[in-house]
């Protein structure tokens, strides 16, 4: 349990007992504070993402929301009381954001701002843990905020950003790639036009 509203220097007593009528336990009980808040539990001090590069690959962050506190109430969901913040610089006018579990509650809610920390303008709100965003400005920074779903909740979590890959090369008939006998080429073709 958590308890708020406390007196500094003051005594307060703790009765612990069973639950059930004729019975007894034995247990370890343990009395602490919490941790601090972490560095970018608000807007005006959130974590910048390195350069995101335009070539499909991820820029990953640690986010961790033990001890956050709440900046606006939820876009989805009910659990903005542990919300922490991110920006970064738009490299395009489309990004992935990619959230994964690392401890903690699984289910995170995630929104992405434009403007400033003191006039925000929410772009996306997205339950899933993937999302694509698209219509942002090149070379404009954006907010990230991301909040576990449901109240009394805290996740731990990797965030990557990313763009879309190019389109690949071999994208049309005529520019197809010969290959040769035992040989072996990787690609992909979530870019790809439908040619």
């Amino acid at each position: 349990s958590t308890t708020t509203g406390l007196t500094i220097g003051a005594t307060y007593y703790l009765r612990v007992h069973t639950y059930g009528s004729g019975t007894s336990t034995s247990f370890n009980i343990c009395v602490k504070v919490p941790p601090p808040p972490p560095a970018n539990d608000n807007c005006a001090s959130a974590i910048a993402f390195p350069t995101v590069p335009t070539n499909g690959d991820c820029v990953t962050l640690v986010g961790n929301t033990a001890s956050a506190s709440q900046s606006q109430t939820a876009c989805t969901g009910s659990g903005a009381d542990d919300d922490i913040w991110f920006s970064f610089v738009a490299p395009g006018s489309t990004i992935i954001l990619d959230l994964t579990a690392i401890s903690g509650s699984s289910d995170r809610v995630h929104q992405i701002f434009s403007g400033t920390c003191g006039s925000l303008v929410s772009v996306k709100c997205s339950d899933p843990e993937s999302s694509t965003t698209t219509g942002l400005t090149t070379g404009e920074t954006y907010y990230v905020r991301v909040h576990t779903y449901s109240t009394g909740n805290n996740t731990s979590f990797n965030i990557c950003l990313r763009t879309p890959r190019p389109v690949p090369v071999n994208d049309l008939c005529s520019n197809a790639i010969v290959l040769s006998c035992g040989q072996t080429l990787s690609g992909y073709t979530d870019s790809s036009t439908s040619d």
